[in-house]
């Protein structure tokens, strides 16, 4: 487990992303992944110091972790950018659980000890097998997918 957000270490969730995917294939069924990244942290860092910042970060997966039925998984990819796998879902049904992620994100008040931060979040899909076949190719779908988000001024959901 990641030491700050509780979510899946990085090395576990690629061996899962590979058994899903290998699932889907078997299966012939939708796979979903999402790449999210903390908007302004930053802004977060500068203004109010990193322990504001880390908590951020730590919180954001925590919220993402919540949000996580059977099935589902989700890393801390790097610094603030997290990765989840959704088994089963179109990419329709996994911006459903995107935008639900993002809107608990805008929504929660991030207070730690006498400092309060309102981070936003962009998110990115990608789904087997229209966009990609390979963890490498899906992953590399939904983080152009996040830029897109990014780009389009962030809090927001891009496919």
């Amino acid at each position: 487990r990641d030491y700050l957000t509780g979510l899946l270490a990085n090395k576990r969730f690629d061996e899962e992303f590979e058994h899903h995917l290998e699932a889907a294939a078997i299966a012939s069924k939708p796979l979903s992944i999402l790449m999210a990244d903390i908007d302004n942290l930053k802004k977060i860092n500068d203004q109010h110091g990193h322990l504001l910042g880390e908590f951020v970060v730590g919180a954001v997966g925590r919220i993402i972790g919540e949000l996580h039925e059977e099935g589902r998984r989700a890393t801390r990819f790097g610094g603030d950018e997290y990765q989840t796998i959704l088994p089963d879902l179109t990419k329709e049904e996994a911006g459903m659980v995107a935008e639900e992620i993002r809107r608990r994100v805008e929504e929660y008040a991030f207070e730690h000890g006498d400092k309060l931060a309102n981070p936003t979040l962009s998110l990115g899909i990608a789904t087997y097998p229209e966009d990609g076949v390979t963890r490498n190719e899906l992953t590399h779908a939904a983080d152009e997918a996040l830029y897109r988000a990014k780009r389009a001024g962030g809090n927001t959901v891009s496919e």
